[in-house]
């Protein structure tokens, strides 16, 4: 099956959010366009990358003032995505974009922690826009994957932006499941709101985060409220046992317990690491509201977690996530809406779902081989296909298509070029 076939087919499931059809013919025209874009992503080369019969000027305004619902788009993506892998986690992070507009919605100065010499951090700031992103982990046929779902601007200093509202915007438009956060998210507030919108959280503590035991009950009641909290944990006298994930050895120790950074109780999973003998262990702490969650998969979750900051980075090296050129809220938020899209049907396009094997045999997918050779890259063969060659493979087939030698060219059609006979 060609993977340009598939796309289109994809993109046809979304006409149902578009109430006029010129602005699902916009839609097609923005998703083939930042896929099909091999630089910046701009507004003009967007159209021009897709040769569309409308206007240049009516795809600003379908990013900018057209009526459709960013958030029933985000739901069918997440339907779409979840429908082939229905097995998989969300997780959660934030990404920064820099850019130099001071009149834009949302720009404000954060720290770049990136410029470090001989030990010496020189910060400096930048001048640029914030964005909490959700995506979905799951297994398949080609690896551990994660698909881009939603993604919106924060601004700081305003309280329908601020990290706590567009964590709550954003997890309330997906479905309940487990969803994994960094360290950096331990605070009472994120995960109160995560677990009364029925969701699970697994997040990683902090190096000073204090875990208590669960209280007896007590044989005598006393007066006054129960007690929550018995004596701390400490760590080095947990029991600890090896397990066997992907050929490595861990030494875990897992425990019910209770902490002030989330309103229920959590089972934490602790594991010990040594690099020598004549240094003292090094502890890597775990917790998670879903307490029958196994360790090992608990652990899993958390090593597949690393897969957003490469899709942050894919999106913005190939589907123009942070080369937006608009001053208004919505348009930011819909134009990186559309580069998520872009990326989650890239990757869907390269998914073989066809059940019967005489389908499977007569529309297979192209394999690593066939994609290599197409491209005719000889020096790089990884063992599956990466987001940047499912990109250049397609761009491939788009540019066949569109700028093929026997297209016509609309510019010229309406030329009408006279001949002269000679007479002589």
């Amino acid at each position: 099956m060609n993977p340009l076939f598939r796309l289109y087919s994809m993109l046809s499931e979304y006409q149902q959010v578009f109430k006029y059809s010129a602005n699902f013919e916009h839609f097609c025209t923005y998703v083939i366009g930042l896929i099909n874009t091999p630089h910046r992503g701009t507004m003009t080369q967007i159209y021009q990358s897709t040769k569309p019969k409308r206007t240049y000027w009516t795809l600003p305004k379908f990013v900018l003032r057209s009526k459709w619902c960013l958030d029933k788009l985000t739901s069918d993506l997440t339907q779409q995505v979840q429908k082939t892998f229905s097995k998989g986690v969300y997780v959660y992070d934030e990404t920064k974009s820099i850019n130099a507009g001071a009149r834009q919605y949302g720009v404000h100065f954060f720290f770049n922690n990136r410029y470090n010499k001989r030990n010496k951090n020189q910060s400096k700031f930048h001048h640029g826009h914030e964005f909490g992103a959700i995506g979905w982990v799951c297994e398949t046929p080609q690896g551990t994957r994660l698909f881009p779902l939603a993604a919106r601007v924060m601004y700081p200093g305003n309280k329908e932006d601020n990290s706590l509202a567009v964590i709550k915007h954003i997890c309330g438009n997906v479905p309940p499941g487990l969803i994994v956060f960094d360290r950096g998210y331990n605070r009472r507030k994120v995960f109160t709101t995560i677990l009364l919108q029925g969701h699970h959280l697994l997040c990683r503590a902090k190096s000073n985060a204090a875990f208590y035991h669960i209280p007896l009950p007590e044989k005598t009641p006393k007066r006054g409220r129960p007690r929550r909290y018995a004596g701390r944990v400490h760590l080095p006298y947990l029991k600890y046992r090896d397990i066997q994930l992907e050929n490595n050895t861990y030494s875990v120790a897992d425990k019910v317990v209770r902490t002030k950074m989330c309103p229920c109780d959590v089972r934490l999973v602790v594991i010990r690491k040594r690099p020598k003998k004549s240094k003292p262990y090094r502890y890597f702490c775990l917790f998670t509201s879903d307490l029958e969650l196994p360790v090992d998969e608990l652990i899993q979750h958390y090593k597949n977690r690393w897969k957003i900051e490469t899709a942050f980075r894919d999106c913005k090296q190939n589907f123009g996530f942070d080369t937006y050129q608009l001053k208004n809220r919505k348009s930011l938020n819909r134009h990186v809406q559309l580069s998520f899209v872009a990326a989650c049907l890239t990757q869907l396009c390269f998914i073989d779902t066809t059940t019967d094997e005489t389908s499977k045999t007569e529309n297979t997918m192209p394999d690593v081989d066939t994609v290599l050779n197409t491209l005719g890259i000889h020096w790089y063969k990884p063992k599956n296909l990466t987001r940047g060659l499912m990109v250049a493979y397609l761009q491939r087939c788009l540019q066949l298509q569109y700028f093929s030698a026997g297209y016509e060219p609309i510019q010229n059609s309406k030329k009408n070029l006279k001949t002269v006979e000679d007479s002589t």
